[in-house]
């Protein structure tokens, strides 16, 4: 899907997701962004809906039946109205994502931590051909190559990281790290 001519800017995480979360107000944000308040407000209208299911066919006393009408067509207006907005929302910021680039990288760091390495080495390779020096990602790249033993490549990504300006940030772990892959390469028998 092609947003503002900017060619395919739908977020890679949007695609995957199953369509059926797009039927409820919020879940779409709760899936891709891990939103509290859509959160919020997906169980806040799965609750409304209960009250008035129960109020309406369990307990049918408890609300005259003029009033019944009157609450099931402000529900429905309701419930019309914020996914209109959940998918307003969900549209935009799936826009900004992809203008800022933030969805790879943390779709890069949701591979690396289910243990996906090669999908997450791709996706953070891919960000540092946008952007040489993309502190973030390299010190991922260092951390998920010490991970799959291929210590040579994660010192190098190290010593690269090392030399970008901004650097000084990541010091410290730049400095656990190459403790880590040290004692890495010690127990497995190579040399960094």
């Amino acid at each position: 899907m092609s947003l503002n001519g900017l060619g395919d800017a739908e977020p890679d995480i949007m695609r995957r997701m199953p369509w059926t979360m797009y039927l409820w107000p919020g879940l779409p944000q709760v899936w891709s962004f891990r939103s509290w308040r859509f959160l919020a407000l997906a169980l806040g209208l799965a609750a409304a809906l209960n009250a008035l299911g129960a109020a309406s066919f369990g307990w049918s006393e408890l609300i005259e039946p003029k009033w019944r009408t009157i609450l099931w067509v402000g529900y429905v207006v309701l419930w019309t109205a914020a996914w209109f907005w959940s998918w307003w929302v969900f549209q935009r910021q799936g826009f900004l994502n992809a203008l800022l680039g933030t969805d790879d990288y943390m779709l890069a760091v949701e591979h690396y931590l289910k243990g996906d390495y090669h999908q997450a080495e791709q996706l953070f390779r891919k960000l540092l051909g946008k952007n040489q020096r993309d502190l973030d990602s390299r010190l991922m790249l260092a951390t998920l190559l010490r991970r799959t033993k291929r210590f040579e490549y994660a010192t190098e990504e190290l010593d690269s990281l090392a030399k970008l300006e901004g650097s000084e940030k990541w010091e410290l772990e730049i400095a656990r790290e190459r403790k880590l892959v040290a004692e890495a390469a010690g127990a497995a028998g190579n040399a960094p």
